[in-house]
């Protein structure tokens, strides 16, 4: 019998970088983008902006004061969401809007998310956004919408409408497209979880096939709080206290985390998920621990199947945000009262052995 030994990344620091300070009123999850020259940070408090975030403090741009939700480049344009509440709502100023310059000026792309079934007229107001060849998702309102001519109209794929159009609903839902496969969850009606997948047609804004249940455990009243398609039939779901693996493109889900209701010791609200590209094995999760008022973290090194908790590395600060920059870094954004720290999580290795025959 050989022993070989075998490079495993694992977290080896926490590195602060930079801090703001950015007062939030809830628990918030920030977004982040890049494109060929900067590198963009959405927050509760507006639109920031670094040419690297890791080594040059951000600058807020724009939409100060305002919450905003989500960014996303796309073709070298910019996207922001933002708006007044969350993804179930709606809000009196305009929530999707793009820039061709960087985020010097913005255009409205919401013209199609106004909801007048109500008065005065609101926006409704999207925190997820994604894009296919010619078309564009967003969350907003609680709905799930896709529009193929730049914003001006949307195809309700999920939701309510007022005579014709998407309106506001009070189910927040979020979502992944698999090519012409969507995926969608949320916990609607009150406490009751769900995940759903439906086959789009080949425009990719209509069904093929209307969305049905997964197979999945019962997920009870655990909220969804993302999706995440990992390439080669693996998705993740985080839930309230879990978190779901599938291996075929998200038609059955297993459970490799998973905190009881009443569990005594935490009950974790897992929001924030990153792979590491130096090794896809490696998976970091972030988020809040409800049951103690606390961040939370843990990562894997053996592609999501099972997890260490390292939460002590973040102490009470709430994990807000979880990426890879464009060098590679693992950024983690973490919320302490007022102060928003961007820390890196340092990798390194460490050698595992294994026995072979």
């Amino acid at each position: 019998m050989l022993s070989l030994l075998l490079a495993v990344l694992v977290i080896k620091s926490l590195q602060p970088l930079q801090t703001l300070t950015i007062e939030v009123p809830d628990v918030s999850v920030y977004g982040y983008a890049r494109d060929d020259q900067f590198e963009y940070l959405a927050t509760p408090k507006g639109l920031y902006r670094s040419p690297r975030l890791a080594t040059s403090q951000p600058q807020r741009i724009a939409f100060g004061g305002e919450a905003v939700h989500a960014v996303a480049v796309h073709e070298g344009a910019l996207y922001v969401a933002k708006g007044e509440g969350n993804e179930a709502g709606s809000s009196t100023g305009h929530t999707f809007v793009r820039s061709t310059d960087h985020g010097a000026t913005f255009t409205n792309l919401d013209a199609g998310l106004l909801d007048c079934a109500l008065q005065p007229c609101t926006y409704l107001v999207p925190t997820r956004m994604s894009f296919g060849p010619d078309q564009i998702y967003v969350n907003a309102g609680g709905n799930l919408l896709a529009s193929d001519d730049d914003g001006a109209s949307w195809h309700l794929l999920w939701g309510l409408a007022h005579q014709g159009k998407p309106t506001s609903q009070i189910c927040p839902l979020k979502f992944e497209r698999i090519g012409n496969l969507m995926l969608m969850g949320g916990e609607c009606p009150l406490d009751v979880g769900w995940i759903r997948r439906g086959t789009l047609q080949a425009n990719l804004v209509e069904w093929a096939e209307e969305p049905a249940s997964v197979s999945a455990p019962e997920l009870e009243n655990r909220n969804v709080q993302f999706i995440r398609d990992q390439g080669n039939g693996v998705v993740f779901a985080g839930i309230e206290g879990a978190l779901l693996k599938s291996t075929d493109n998200g038609a059955s889900f297993r459970f490799v985390l998973h905190y009881d209701l009443e569990a005594e010791d935490r009950y974790p609200y897992v929001t924030q998920m990153v792979t590491s590209s130096r090794d896809p094995r490696v998976m970091i999760l972030g988020g809040f621990d409800k049951k103690n008022a606390v961040g939370y973290l843990a990562y894997s090194h053996d592609g999501g199947d099972h997890w260490q908790d390292i939460s002590n590395a973040v102490g009470p600060a709430v994990v807000s945000l979880l990426v890879e920059d464009a060098d590679g870094r693992i950024l983690a954004g973490l919320q302490d009262g007022a102060q928003f720290t961007l820390a890196e999580l340092v990798l390194g290795e460490r050698a595992k052995r294994r026995s072979v025959r």
